[in-house]
């Protein structure tokens, strides 16, 4: 019987392990609050999408969006221009 990885797309595998390298750097410099609170949920037309526990992480968060952003942009593997946020 064939592993279900066999049958997944290489763009897929490849934008699993984009995001969770993302969500790796983001963790470098969030607070141990927003990590516990956060995930990233997609990276789409150089926008990522992030999912928050509640409103008020949320609120945290979009006042570093611009922290985040030039932090993720340093590392050269991807562009971001924006971040969304959600809360779940």
């Amino acid at each position: 019987m064939k592993k279900i990885s066999s049958f997944l797309p290489q763009h897929v595998i490849n934008k699993r392990e984009l995001l969770v390298k993302i969500t790796h750097d983001l963790h470098e410099i969030m607070s141990n609050e927003i990590k516990r609170n956060i995930s990233v949920v997609s990276l789409k037309d150089h926008i990522l999408t992030i999912s928050c526990d509640d409103g008020s992480i949320a609120t945290l968060v979009r006042f570093e969006k611009h922290r985040y952003i030039t932090h993720i942009n340093t590392k050269k593997y991807v562009r971001l221009d924006d971040i969304r946020f959600y809360i779940s």
